[in-house]
């Protein structure tokens, strides 16, 4: 017989929830040194993420091309795409799971609950994804450069209700609030849990979060207990 939960949708964020990247990322201090660039360009870089992410930019190619382009940096594009080529590895190889990540998915589907995720995420996280094969727990995955729409708008979260059958206040969001990922979701009726990983926005974060965890170990308990 199929339980049935109050709250049966769990969708997660990824980065910083799920994984984390390496802080020192060997694919961009090869990218500065075979590409000869400066650590001024990482600024500029940085700053096209929101391009990469909202899908206005498609492919790490195409976003160091745009980030030289707006640094005034004359390098082929042949020349970035050998280099992608090559090195994506070491961006792949970059991000991890946190120890706790797999055994916390695998409790909660074993307990009935269906697991999805909402990323403000690039298209070059998709191997990522299939590489620590979180794709094998999930059951939907809304990334915002596939919807070209970012956290928190509204639009991106219902959405991915629509996709997983649920409506938004039968849903648990869990994230680590980047992005205002959380005030979203709270806004939209879903409930919000916040892992904390002590990161600059935590603090803020905190205060649009039902709930507060330093951990993902510690979710399955604190949904049960929702379910009641």
């Amino acid at each position: 017989m199929e339980i049935e939960h109050k709250y049966p949708g769990i969708i997660f964020d990824l980065y910083s929830t799920l994984v984390f990247e390496d802080r020192n990322n060997a694919f961009y201090k090869k990218m500065l040194n075979n590409l000869n660039l400066n650590k001024e360009f990482m600024t500029v870089y940085k700053e096209t993420g929101r391009d990469s992410m909202s899908g206005n930019v498609d492919g790490m190619v195409e976003r160091i091309s745009l980030a030289c382009q707006r640094s005034y940096v004359d390098i082929s594009h042949k020349k970035i795409s050998d280099f992608v080529d090559k090195n994506i590895h070491l961006f792949n190889n970059s991000v991890h799971l946190y120890n706790d990540t797999i055994t916390t998915l695998q409790t909660l589907r074993d307990y009935g609950y269906q697991l999805s995720m909402i990323s403000n995420a690039s298209s070059y996280t998709k191997p990522i994804i299939r590489k620590l094969k979180i794709n094998k727990y999930l059951d939907e995955i809304t990334l915002s450069c596939d919807v070209k729409t970012m956290k928190p708008d509204s639009s991106i979260y219902f959405k991915h209700c629509v996709k997983i059958k649920h409506s938004p206040s039968s849903c648990i969001y869990v994230g680590d609030g980047g992005d205002n990922e959380l005030l979203g979701a709270k806004n939209l009726g879903m409930l919000t849990i916040i892992i904390d990983r002590e990161l600059p926005h935590t603090k803020l974060a905190k205060e649009s979060a039902d709930f507060h965890l330093h951990n993902l170990s510690q979710l399955p308990e604190v949904v049960n207990q929702l379910n009641k």
